[in-house]
């Protein structure tokens, strides 16, 4: 097929654990360089702002990722739908999948900007915020959740072109967006004193230009697959498939934040010195798993191309090479940011309450989180295949359930931040088990399918 961007990967064909590693290195450079502007954004605010303005900010984090996520998920939908239709060779599913998928996301950013901004303050309330950094948090929601349309218009359209198999240009838009960020950040709220305020404007004056940059991206494919606007609009079929896809994804994805909310409605009772403790790890912990989340994305498109081309080996193959790399990647990473968590957290506050509270945390949750990686390209390979019901299903009991559980039967009993940290390495630890179960069911059946009709799968080289 003809469907090809600069710097594409042959997905269908070639070694796949080094593909893998070449497809996923730009997202996680991606991935790495946006935990790296948001945590200049936590330094500065944290050094130059108010002194509640690092609460304020962090404690927006669980909510946040809790409604944008359901959407987001969407993207993950169109990545996959544009994926199996290149696999497939039908370049008209491409063009249509491209055009719906654009649609929707100016539509989910206009959804989540109006729910987002007008009940900010009350989702904040139901949380239990503190009242000291109720106004600031509330601030930073509003303003937030305004970009919305430019924050999805990206993520979607780095998901149609990472689905290409073009990794670099999401990377490059993303580091043009993240410079711009910084330099707005640090004018905003050192030169302007803007505080919180001055944080959410420079992300969402970033991510506007990202947003631009990405959809002339998306103007200059193929003539027959372009984005124009004259061919912007919701195809029936594709918006169905992207939906089915999508919504179990988001969902899945909101039941981790839902959990985290829960969490963090927890922290919020243990005092300031807690909420900023947990908001720095945050933090420091995304570093480690956006790191990990790229392979995951690998799998989205590698399992999708190649399902769609009916290549049930390379399906096969790719689970195994991605969860691979992931522990590589998740056990580097997470040793090294328990190993130097103090040094790290120096970075955000000098308060040793704040340190010793994070610490905590750290010792828990990095240790650990290569589980959460291997979860998560589990997850990934069933989406590509089209099976997003499962690992949401799955999520809802093993992730969600258990630390809701854990919140209130165990940490009633010993109720501190330590006893909150430990569910998460549990309720990894139980997904991953019974998404291993369910994948290899998958791949079972599938095998039934190639010895019924084996011109369906053959393998091409």
């Amino acid at each position: 097929m003809s469907v090809r961007s600069r710097g594409r990967l042959e997905i269908t064909t070639g070694p796949l654990l080094w593909n893998i590693v070449r497809f996923a290195v730009p997202i996680i450079l991606s991935g790495l360089l946006q935990m790296l502007f948001n945590m200049v954004d936590a330094a500065v605010v944290g050094r130059f702002g108010s002194p509640t303005a690092l609460a304020s900010v962090g404690s927006t984090a669980s909510l946040t990722h809790l409604l944008v996520n359901l959407f987001l998920g969407l993207s993950v939908g169109a990545g996959v739908t544009v994926a199996q239709a290149i696999g497939a060779e039908d370049r008209d599913g491409v063009r249509r999948a491209v055009r719906t998928s654009a649609t929707l996301s100016l539509i989910c950013g206009a959804a989540v900007a109006a729910v987002g901004a007008v009940f900010s303050a009350t989702f904040l309330r139901w949380m239990g915020s503190p009242s000291e950094i109720l106004d600031g948090a509330a601030t930073y929601m509003r303003i937030y959740f305004l970009g919305m349309p430019a924050i999805m218009l990206f993520n979607f359209g780095s998901s149609i072109l990472r689905s290409m198999g073009d990794t670099k240009r999401p990377l490059y838009f993303l580091l043009c967006a993240g410079a711009v960020n910084a330099v707005l950040n640090l004018l905003l709220v050192i030169v302007f004193r803007m505080d919180v305020a001055g944080v959410a404007l420079s992300t969402v004056l970033s991510q506007c230009g990202a947003a631009a940059l990405v959809t002339l991206c998306l103007m200059r494919l193929p003539h027959d697959v372009r984005l124009s606007r004259q061919n912007v609009g919701i195809d029936r079929k594709s918006f169905w498939k992207i939906v089915r896809i999508g919504v179990p994804a988001g969902l899945q994805s909101c039941l981790f934040s839902f959990s985290n909310v829960v969490i963090q409605s927890s922290v919020n009772a243990l005092g300031a010195a807690a909420v900023s403790a947990n908001a720095a790890v945050t933090t420091l912990d995304n570093f480690v798993y956006v790191a990990m989340n790229g392979v995951s994305q690998s799998t989205n498109t590698f399992s999708g191309q190649n399902y769609g081309a009916r290549q049930m080996q390379r399906v096969r193959r790719t689970a195994l090479d991605a969860v691979l790399v992931t522990v590589i990647v998740g056990c580097a990473l997470g040793l090294s940011e328990a190993l130097f968590g103090e040094k790290l957290l120096r970075l955000f506050t000098t308060d040793p309450a704040v340190i010793a509270a994070g610490m905590q945390r750290l010792e828990i949750t990095a240790t650990t989180y290569y589980w959460c990686g291997v979860m998560e390209a589990l997850s990934g390979v069933l989406r590509g295949t089209g099976r997003s019901i499962l690992p949401m299903g799955v999520t809802l009991l093993g992730v969600c359930g258990l630390r809701i559980a854990w919140v209130y039967a165990v940490f009633p009993v010993l109720p501190c931040l330590g006893t909150l940290y430990w569910s998460y390495p549990f309720s990894w630890i139980l997904t991953t088990a019974v998404l291993f179960g369910m994948l290899l069911a998958v791949f079972a059946k599938e095998r039934r399918k190639e010895h019924v009709d084996p011109d369906l799968s053959g393998v091409r080289t």
